[in-house]
């Protein structure tokens, strides 16, 4: 079983025989309870059952009554992040999981071949499919109802939230695979040679010591002016934190320096 089938079964055994209702508070504190015991942390659990809690239309997983006797049945669902309605999902547990916000079967099948690049691809053709009908929508319920009704009002509402989600998912998309310039104070790169690891660490310890410096300024300032105020007691926090930070590039960079001087000698008695 999936971990979705689990959360599933977990959840629908704890809600008894009448079933899941996402309308009921109980049940919807017990969703959180099966989350959190199959794998998810509570900030993400509680953004899902927060949703679903504040959510007025249809939402959650729900049985297609055009199929309700056919086999395999098919179910539709409500993804929480931009509430787009899935009609045609395999099982209870993929509609748990589109909920979620998880990909669609097509789409998880494209992403699998593609890889991080086209993932980002399939999001951002998705979500421009979504503001085009969206777009569409607009174009339509302003032409009939007027520009000042209520109809064309929600419409221009969902279309600047489908294309604000597009223009995210669009951003997203040109940023993969880009590497972005490294600025002193950034972790050291891994992947760089040691030679560039030394240097790279040595620009964080020199910016450690010139916020240590600055640290150290402050405190003495507000010190000196009164060693019992809340402004000397928080230039000491800072300092010390300062202090702590400049200790830890020190520390790393000397040990950085000893691995490249090792891997040199290595290199000359080959």
């Amino acid at each position: 079983m999936t971990n979705w089938d689990k959360i599933l079964a977990d959840f629908a055994h704890k809600c008894g025989d009448g079933g899941p209702d996402m309308t009921n508070p109980r049940h919807l504190a017990l969703l959180r309870e099966s989350l959190i015991k199959f794998g998810w942390n509570e900030n993400a659990a509680n953004g899902i059952v927060g949703n679903l809690r504040e959510g007025k239309k249809k939402t959650g997983v729900w049985q297609n009554n055009s199929n309700r006797n056919s086999d395999p049945p098919t179910f539709s669902a409500k993804r929480v992040r931009d509430d787009k309605i899935n009609s045609n999902l395999p099982s209870e547990a993929a509609g748990w999981a589109w909920v979620a916000g998880k990909f669609s079967p097509g789409e998880e099948k494209m992403v699998s071949k593609v890889g991080k690049k086209g993932k980002a691809r399939v999001e951002r053709e998705a979500r421009e499919q979504e503001r085009n009908e969206e777009l569409q929508k607009m174009k339509d319920a302003c032409a009939v109802h007027g520009e000042e009704s209520k109809e064309c009002e929600k419409a221009k509402k969902e279309f600047e939230k489908a294309e604000k989600a597009w223009k995210k998912a669009k951003e997203k998309e040109e940023g993969v695979g880009v590497k972005k310039e490294r600025k002193p104070g950034d972790p050291v790169d891994v992947t760089a040679s040691p030679h560039d690891q030394v240097k790279q660490a040595k620009e964080n310890l020199d910016k450690a010591k010139e916020s240590l410096d600055s640290k150290e300024a402050k405190m003495k300032d507000a010190c000196e002016a009164d060693e019992n105020s809340k402004s000397c007691r928080e230039a000491i926090t800072e300092y010390n934190k300062a202090f702590q930070a400049h200790d830890d590039a020190e520390y790393q960079h000397g040990q950085l320096v000893k691995i490249e001087k090792v891997l040199g000698m290595k290199m000359i008695n080959l």
